[in-house]
């Protein structure tokens, strides 16, 4: 497979404690951080300059969550990126046990399932820190650090 050396990617995005969002861009030119800052400020006084107010309430508003889609659009039309597409995605909710369903109705992933099935007919299972006491004592005195660390 030929390697591009005519191609960059940038990756421009934004994160939270909960959410977070990135668009990867393809261009025959190489940026730095710095010029790509320049043009997402600049895509984002373009947007508020468009939008023919000079006010904007406190909330909601003035988050960049609310303006990526709209920078990116900026970024392809107004400066030669282009949006990578891709041919397959792969993502799984992070808090999601690989052995239970631990979030129910609240979180539906196949993906998890088909790894949950193929996680127990392996053999694999976990133990339950909350239900520990069912193990007697010569059990866990009979582990080593080498049992433990895998754990951890």
């Amino acid at each position: 497979m030929d390697i591009v050396d005519d191609i960059f990617t940038y990756n421009v995005g934004y994160h939270s404690y909960e959410e977070s969002e990135y668009t990867q861009l393809l261009h025959s030119e190489e940026f730095t951080e710095q010029q790509l800052l320049e043009w997402v400020t600049e895509a984002i006084i373009q947007i508020m300059r468009e939008s023919g107010r000079k006010r904007y309430s406190k909330k909601f508003e003035g988050w960049y969550e609310y303006l990526h889609s709209r920078v990116i659009d900026y970024l392809v039309e107004n400066k030669g990126f282009k949006e990578l597409k891709f041919q397959a995605s792969f993502s799984l909710f992070g808090w999601s046990s690989i052995f239970t369903d631990n979030w129910g109705k609240q979180v539906s992933d196949d993906n998890m399932s088909v790894i949950r099935r193929a996680v127990r007919e392996a053999g694999y299972t976990q133990w339950d820190e909350m239900n520990h006491d069912s193990w007697t004592e010569n059990a866990i005195s009979e582990c080593t650090w080498e049992h433990w660390k895998e754990w951890y």
